[in-house]
């Protein structure tokens, strides 16, 4: 209890730090999307891994980083699970997969989560990306397109729409 306390201390400053210190995007992003799902509803959040299906993408252009049980989503597309276990007390990351899941420069992450867990918010400021894009509300001032909505089929039509509008600025 205590150690999950101080974990979770240090985790906030973390997360606020690497929201400060990010840096414009310099990187040549390749077409890649990464989603970063944290949700206890995680059956309704099927339509973000199939992304690639609505968008001019290609299966293995999206990858999905479940922050608890994935096993339902397993069918549909890659999903790499990971835990609260996978991020170090100062926030290292313990995975290679992980590490290589956040240095890859993406063109967008999308990012899906809920409660009081910090997993998602911590990896989607770790990530390297152009853009980021996330659900309300945003303590954290992670993301720079902030989706307002009430459930996963409308928050998926949305990052729709931006996908779509930002490529064509781009």
């Amino acid at each position: 209890m205590f150690e999950a306390h101080i974990k979770r201390i240090l985790h906030n400053r973390i997360i606020k730090k690497e929201v400060s210190h990010r840096k414009l995007f310099s990187g040549i992003a390749s077409e890649a999307i990464l989603v970063i799902i944290e949700d206890d509803d995680i059956e309704n959040l099927t339509g973000l891994t199939r992304l690639y299906e609505k968008l001019p993408l290609n299966r293995d252009q999206i990858d999905v980083v479940c922050c608890n049980d994935a096993s339902g989503l397993l069918q549909h597309v890659d999903v790499h699970s990971v835990s609260s276990k996978d991020i170090g007390l100062t926030g290292k990351v313990k995975s290679e997969m992980l590490e290589r899941l956040l240095e890859k420069p993406y063109q967008f992450v999308i990012t899906y989560f809920n409660g009081e867990s910090l997993l998602g918010p911590l990896l989607t400021a770790k990530t390297n990306a152009q853009f980021k894009i996330g659900k309300t509300p945003d303590v954290f001032g992670i993301f720079d397109i902030e989706i307002r909505c009430e459930t996963p089929h409308v928050f998926e039509q949305e990052i729709i729409k931006y996908f779509k509008i930002l490529k064509n600025n781009n």
